[in-house]
């Protein structure tokens, strides 16, 4: 092997081990509340290949009408891939009507685009990009 490509593939590793235990951490961390942040999990499912996985995800309000949602993922059950989208929205009672976008970069398939709601107990999503569309599933962790 190449030692730029060797190096590349420590780096990639070395990043993916540190976000998922930093990931981990906060997941146990959290703490569901009456609202919409706290820890979830559930699944995604593409509607595109008919692949699904598990899913958890840490929400958290960042401004009034805006959360940020941390998103951990499982793929072919051995790999785990993380990241953050920016939810924007309102609330309708005790429901948040939202959109949002995450880039995941190219090899994840580039920029993701996400319209859902969430409630206090359950977070459905629809999501789509220019290779994939589908669907995520989560409820309160612990529920």
């Amino acid at each position: 092997m190449k030692p730029q490509v060797f190096s590349l593939f420590i780096c990639l590793l070395l990043g993916f081990c540190s976000g998922c235990s930093t990931f981990d951490r906060d997941f146990k961390a959290a703490r569901a509340s009456n609202t919409i942040e706290g820890p979830w999990t559930g699944t995604w499912k593409s509607e595109s290949s008919g692949h699904t996985d598990k899913l958890r995800c840490i929400v958290k309000a960042v401004a009034p009408g805006a959360y940020e949602a941390k998103f951990k993922a499982k793929y072919h059950t051995i790999l785990s891939f993380g990241y953050v989208a920016h939810l924007k929205g309102t609330n309708q009672g005790t429901v948040f009507n939202f959109k949002g976008k995450a880039d995941l970069g190219k090899l994840a398939g580039g920029v993701y685009s996400y319209d859902g709601n969430i409630s206090p107990g359950h977070f459905h999503s629809i999501y789509t990009s220019k290779y994939d569309h589908g669907t995520f599933d989560l409820h309160r962790s612990g529920d």
